[in-house]
């Protein structure tokens, strides 16, 4: 009988010679999803940094636009289907945690490439059980790797987690870590920037001529913040916030009346 434990060395050594390929197939998707479910999660993480090193280091040996360099950038250092990775995964389990908080740590790192990937990963790791599209909560490991990094009374690393937030769900654990980094930071511009920046992440569908539901839940979201928070400073930006978005609304109504005005009947 089959026995995924059996094999993992022998995973292991043929995913290291796939450190250089410009993609991974469904193979490696599954030789990796065992790897991490059934023996080291750390080892699929750093598998990752392996290929961003890599395409990292491609990348700065060019000087200007070539052939070489445009084909860096089509090096996906991740599978196609990055979420099937972490299907099923035990959140819980103190392993799966630790390969989380690796991928959080990579904003610390002096790799650009790193940074960017973090919150792309991370989205993808808690999204194991359903398509990428679906709206992605920050479930309780992830939201004790947040409150590690907002309670650290560490102004940078406040500002790093909000940066994190991105791709999440706007749910009532976002806007509640929100509410601590705004009131732990006290109202570092840079801290607001970076969940505005959260909350305008993703991608959004609307019908045209129809008002954006997920502005409206926001402005919705943000008065249900305002009311609550006993802080001057958190009410402050939910207020700017609600009318920013509610000047996105404003704008994109007048875009689709330019729009109509704009077609020939």
């Amino acid at each position: 009988k089959f026995s995924p434990q059996n094999h993992l060395e022998k995973y292991k050594q043929v995913m290291l010679n796939c450190v250089r390929l410009e993609h991974l197939d469904s193979e490696a998707e599954q030789a990796l999803h065992t790897i991490f479910k059934h023996d080291d999660p750390i080892w699929v993480i750093e598998f990752f940094e392996k290929r961003i090193a890599y395409k990292e280091n491609k990348s700065k040996r060019y000087d200007s636009l070539s052939d070489h360099l445009s084909e860096s950038f089509r090096f996906n250092p991740f599978p196609r289907r990055p979420h099937y990775l972490f299907k099923d995964v035990d959140w819980n389990d103190q392993n799966a945690m630790a390969a989380l908080r690796r991928v959080r740590d990579w904003v610390l790192n002096s790799s650009n490439l790193l940074r960017f990937q973090a919150p792309n990963l991370l989205v993808s790791m808690l999204s194991g059980n359903g398509p990428r599209s679906d709206e992605i909560k920050i479930n309780p490991a992830m939201l004790k790797l947040f409150e590690e990094w907002i309670d650290s009374e560490d102004l940078e690393l406040m500002r790093e987690a909000a940066y994190l937030m991105r791709g999440f769900d706007a749910d009532t654990v976002f806007y509640s870590l929100a509410e601590s980094v705004l009131i732990k930071s006290t109202g570092d511009k840079q801290a607001q920037g970076e969940i505005i920046a959260a909350l305008y992440s993703g991608v959004c569908s609307r019908n045209f001529g129809d008002l954006a539901p997920h502005l409206l839940k926001r402005i919705k979201d943000l008065k249900v913040l305002r009311d609550r928070t006993q802080s001057p400073i958190v009410t402050e930006f939910a207020e700017d916030l609600i009318k920013m978005t509610e000047q996105d609304i404003e704008k994109q109504a007048q875009e689709d009346e330019e729009f109509l005005e704009g077609e020939v009947w």
